[in-house]
C-alpha cells in the first residue's frame, strides 16, 4: 500500500534546505505573492500542512472521548479510530525524528532516495568494537540501511552504514542490542553494542528493524521470480471456464 502520508517525512527532510532556497529567492518569491495577491505567501502554504499533521491526533483523542460520552456501544469503530490514532501518533513522531536527517555529515553523498523511506531515529549510547569507542550515536532506520551517527553538540558525524542483508541483531538484556555482521563461513562479527536508556526504547527499536528486516528478506525472495500480472491471470481462467462449459 502506498504511503500516502510520507510526504510529510520528505517535507521535514528537506525542511532546512527549503527555508534556504526561499532566504535565497525571497525577493522574486515576494514579487510572486503581490502578483496573485497571496496575504499568506509560500512560508504558511509550506508549513500549514505540518501544522495540520498535529492536530489529526488531537482530533480522533477528541472524537473516542466524545464516543465514550454518548454511550454508543460500538466497538469495531471505535477498535479503528484507536488504532488510527495511534499509527497517527506514530507518524507524527517519525516526521520530527526526520529533522534530523539533513544534519548527518556526509549525507549527501550517500544519495538519500536510494535508501528507501525512512523509517525510526534513536538515541543510544554505542561502543563500537573495531575501534574499541564508546560515544553518543544517533542511529538510523531506512528501508535499504542502518545509519550509525555520532552525536557532537548540534552536527551528527557519519560513522557507518550497513545493508540490512549483512546485519544480524540481538537482544542482550532488556536495554541493549547487539549488531553483528554475518560472515558466510565464520561466526558473525560483532560491530556494535547499542545501549538505550529505556527498555521500551529498545523494543520499539528492535520490532521496527525487524519488521523492516522481513519486508527486505520478502521482497529479495521475490526478485527475479517471473510473476504474471493479476488482469492476465483473471483473463485465463474465464476463459478455461468458459471452454469447460461451453466446448
Amino acid at each position: 500500500m502506498k504511503n500516502e502520508f510520507y510526504c510529510y517525512v520528505i517535507f521535514m527532510m528537506n525542511k532546512k534546505a527549503s527555508m534556504q532556497l526561499r532566504q535565497e529567492q525571497r525577493v522574486w518569491l515576494q514579487n510572486v505573492q503581490n502578483e496573485i495577491n497571496d496575504k499568506l505567501g509560500i512560508d504558511s502554504f509550506l508549513v500549514q500542512p505540518i501544522q495540520r499533521l498535529t492536530r489529526y491526533p488531537l482530533l480522533l483523542q477528541q472524537f473516542i472521548s466524545e464516543f465514550y460520552k454518548s454511550g454508543i456501544s460500538c466497538k469495531p469503530v471505535l477498535t479503528s479510530v484507536c488504532k488510527l490514532e495511534t499509527r497517527m501518533r506514530r507518524l507524527l513522531e517519525v516526521v520530527n525524528q526526520a529533522e534530523d536527517v539533513p544534519t548527518i555529515d556526509e549525507i549527501a553523498e550517500l544519495n538519500l532516495a536510494a535508501q528507501g523511506y525512512f523509517r525510526r531515529a534513536t538515541d543510544f549510547e554505542a561502543y563500537h568494537h573495531r575501534s574499541r569507542k564508546k560515544y553518543a550515536a544517533k542511529v538510523f532506520l531506512f528501508d535499504r540501511c542502518l545509519i550509525c551517527t555520532e552525536v557532537r553538540k548540534r552536527r551528527l558525524a557519519y560513522r557507518h552504514r550497513y545493508e540490512w542483508s549483512t546485519l544480524e541483531l540481538q537482544l542482550n538484556g532488556s536495554k541493549s542490542i547487539t549488531v553483528a555482521l554475518r560472515k558466510h563461513d565464520a561466526a558473525p562479527k560483532l560491530e556494535y553494542e547499542l545501549t538505550a536508556q529505556e527498555a521500551s526504547t529498545v523494543t520499539q527499536w528492535l520490532r521496527c528493524a525487524r519488521k523492516i528486516i522481513e519486508i527486505e528478506r520478502v521482497e529479495a525472495a521475490m526478485r527475479g521470480k517471473f510473476m504474471l500480472p493479476m488482469d492476465l491471470v483473471l483473463m485465463v481462467g474465464a476463459a478455461i471456464w468458459l471452454i469447460w462449459n461451453y466446448l
